[in-house]
């Protein structure tokens, strides 16, 4: 997790915005057993701010 958070320290603001919405969507999405504490907490956030980002890319 230590990993994730620094590379969205990275790329929350160089990556443009369908490519961030993609990303949160799929990490969102993840299956993966070791992220869901985290996807817990924060993977309806990281939805609803895919689809914000989404929606402001075609406005």
């Amino acid at each position: 997790m230590i990993q994730i958070a620094e590379w969205w320290s990275r790329e929350r603001d160089r990556a443009p915005g369908e490519a961030l919405a993609a990303l949160l969507w799929r990490l969102a999405c993840d299956p993966r057993p070791h992220l869901e504490p985290l996807l817990s907490k924060v993977g309806g956030h990281l939805c609803v701010r895919a689809m914000q980002l989404v929606r402001e890319g075609s406005a």
